[in-house]
């Protein structure tokens, strides 16, 4: 049995869980028995009028087939399910940084990390759209993000744009 959590790609904001089940039977002829596979693909989610989603089945005699099967069977129950949209309005949240607000004697050649998080579902974090700004000095460029669109990581190793703009109050 497998788990399989599945996105709705015009609505990211919506994912659904499908169990993938392989179960083994012998089907019993006239003597012999041939060894035959039951894939079920089931969910919890409902159609369109609130009605419980049946599990879809499928008989297999060829494993080789065995990952365009299951496709198929998750495809039969995500074509049943309602995917009203649902609009995603949680912005990512800031799980930590460093250095920890309000800290003293911070060098200013520390390094500025903040870790972000967006919960599924969800559509994700843009990476593309971090920006960051030290009074008006855009230093995008100076900046690492590592991770992926639920969970990322934004470093700052300051560098001479950095220092101009934090010396700009300083001569």
């Amino acid at each position: 049995m497998a788990e399989v959590l599945i996105q709705n790609m015009r609505n990211p904001n919506q994912a659904v869980s499908i169990m993938v089940t392989l179960k083994r039977s012998v089907i019993k002829e006239e003597g012999s028995g041939n060894l035959m596979w039951i894939l079920e693909a089931s969910t919890t989610e409902t159609d369109k009028e609130s009605n419980y989603i049946a599990p879809a089945k499928k008989w297999l005699s060829d494993k080789t087939t065995l990952t365009d099967d299951v496709n198929e069977l998750i495809d039969q129950i995500c074509a049943q399910i309602d995917w009203e949209y649902v609009e995603d309005t949680e912005p990512p949240a800031v799980v930590n940084h460093w250095p920890l607000s309000n800290a003293q004697d911070v060098s200013i050649d520390t390094g500025i990390t903040i870790n972000l998080e967006e919960e599924v579902p969800s559509s994700g974090i843009d990476l593309s759209s971090i920006h960051v700004k030290v009074k008006g000095f855009d230093l995008t460029d100076q900046v690492t993000i590592k991770g992926d669109i639920h969970a990322c990581t934004v470093t700052l190793i300051p560098g001479t744009k950095y220092m101009s703009a934090v010396n700009e109050d300083f001569p």
